[in-house]
């Protein structure tokens, strides 16, 4: 799966099974199995089917259960085309990954908490979450802040960031951080 590029540090999968990997292996293993013929020349090309069958009813639960365990890891990350960001967690969070938030996770990236389910996302003790208003770049290359961008972003949070982000006074020009305690009450550490 090719996945946008992003500012920061964010690793895709972790060091045993990416989900790269393992789709490669696990169509590799399922192409075996279906091109295999009969062990036993003697054998009917029914009993082999039903022994193929049999096989692939036992590996390939292993192999998409494998998929879930990969881990995206998120550090130094401050953001950058909101598009690019919405496809990246899009696909992260249709794969079934975690993500663990190691490090800074600012402007676009925090779009993490708005399409990954809160039980796939882990913290550490470095973790930052930082939040401000929409903008866009005019002619003169000037950021200006879209109040419509900034309703539309806000809008996708879930209802606890949104609280959150209310409590610290909304998302404008200024960027607002969620860390330590504050973020530890809304996700868990990773173990």
């Amino acid at each position: 799966m090719t996945r946008p590029k992003a500012s920061g540090s964010i690793e895709i999968g972790n060091s045993r099974n990416s989900p790269a990997r393992l789709q490669t292996a696990a169509a590799a293993i399922i192409d075996a199995v279906v091109r295999a013929e009969p062990p036993n020349p003697g054998e009917d090309k029914v009993t082999a089917m039903k022994w193929r069958t049999v096989f692939l009813g036992v590996l390939l639960p292993i192999a998409v259960a494998q998929l879930s365990d990969a881990m995206t890891r998120i550090a130094g990350d401050m953001g950058g085309p909101l598009g690019e960001y919405l496809l990246m967690f899009a696909a992260i969070r249709d794969a079934g990954e975690q993500v663990m938030i190691d490090g800074s996770c600012f402007s676009a990236c925090t779009l993490v908490t708005a399409l990954v389910p809160r039980d796939r996302i882990c913290i550490t003790e470095r973790a930052m979450l930082g939040f401000h208003a929409g903008w866009f770049e005019n002619q003169a290359g000037e950021r200006t802040t879209s109040a419509a961008g900034t309703r539309a972003l806000y809008q996708m949070y879930p209802p606890i960031i949104r609280d959150w982000i209310g409590r610290h006074g909304g998302l404008g020009k200024r960027t607002i951080v969620l860390e330590g305690r504050e973020l530890a009450a809304i996700y868990r550490y990773c173990k």
